[in-house]
């Protein structure tokens, strides 16, 4: 019937199925009476089992475990393990220093020597390397970190930043229509479609559509504020037209020109020399080192040379003036 035993070499068991069974030997020893209790022992390893707790472990592994009700833990040179079932897992590999932790439904996680990995479920995703932390919030929030190199932030859809640390640049975007780059030797900025800036000290590009137009390149720039106003600058010489207004001059010699049409000129076209002219030159004055002119009704007439240096220079219309006096150079007086 229920009733059953066994030999095999000096190892004896038998038992009443399915309720009892038993089995000795050499350093062992097995009793088991169902449901209430089970207790083994084999060399260095020993069990205690019952439904409300249990015991175990094996002294040449230095292994040892337990658990009561819910609660299970385990202890080794391999493996550390917290359990609250169902809701809490905890495992740990003290060799690789690895661990991973589960509080359930909500909670992943895991970690080592070089990363670690974390989830709320469904809302916050982390991760972190030796050389990278990334963090994610849904659905709007994402911050990317890659360390001494870049991280990259962005609240999606108001906003999105990346810094690279090595350029010292920093970039933005506010969809639908900012975008903004800086850095140490330029600064671009877009406000879509109205104003595009690209470009820095030394060279740039700006357009603020449609009328303002502005581009700088080594040694030369040009403005223009359609129709109101237009620079063109080369080198050392610019050139201005404001509506009926133009005006020039040289950086570096101090040479200019104005004229406000139709009324008015005043020019300077050597350093030392003037030149005033009314209505297109129906009425003017001129000095050209020494020599003095004036047109009225734009007849030239001749006035005496100031005093002191050479009279050398070009009379009006451009024409050669011969010098006269000392040949030494001498100050050139105002009007």
């Amino acid at each position: 019937g229920p009733v059953f035993w066994h030999r095999r070499g000096k190892v004896v068991g038998g038992g009443l199925a399915p309720l009892f069974w038993f089995q000795t030997g050499p350093r062992r020893l097995q009793v088991t009476l169902a449901p209430l209790v089970h207790y083994s022992r084999k060399a260095e390893r020993w069990d205690l089992w019952t439904p409300l707790f249990g015991f175990g472990g094996d002294r040449a592994l230095n292994k040892r475990y337990g658990y009561v009700g819910p609660v299970y833990w385990e202890s080794s040179p391999e493996r550390k393990a917290q359990v609250v079932f169902p809701m809490f897992w905890r495992f740990a590999h003290p060799k690789t220093k690895r661990s991973t932790t589960l509080l359930l439904p909500f909670y992943y996680g895991t970690k080592d020597r070089e990363s670690r990995f974390d989830v709320v479920f469904p809302l916050v995703w982390f991760s972190r390397t030796v050389t990278s932390r990334t963090l994610f919030v849904l659905p709007l929030f994402y911050d990317r970190v890659d360390w001494d190199e870049a991280r990259t932030t962005a609240v999606v859809p108001l906003f999105y930043r990346r810094r690279v640390y090595h350029k010292r640049e920093t970039t933005w975007l506010f969809p639908p229509s900012i975008y903004l780059k800086t850095s140490p030797r330029k600064t671009d900025l877009v406000v879509f479609p109205l104003l595009w800036h690209f470009g820095g000290a030394e060279r740039s590009t700006t357009v603020g559509f449609p009328l303002y137009w502005d581009f700088k390149r080594p040694g030369k720039r040009t403005t223009i504020f359609f129709p109101l106003f237009w620079r063109f600058e080369k080198g050392d010489k610019v050139k201005m037209l404001i509506l009926n207004t133009y005006y020039s001059y040289n950086k570096v010699e101090g040479t200019y020109q104005l004229i406000f049409l139709p009324l008015l000129e005043v020019a300077r076209k050597r350093p030392g020399d003037f030149k005033l002219s009314f209505l297109g030159g129906l009425f003017s004055y001129e000095r050209i080192g020494r020599n003095r002119y004036i047109r009225l009704f734009f007849i030239p007439i001749k006035l005496k040379p100031l005093k002191g240096g050479p009279s050398g220079g070009l009379g009006p219309g451009g024409s050669a003036v011969p010098a006269s006096g000392s040949t030494l150079a001498q100050p050139f007086y105002p009007i």
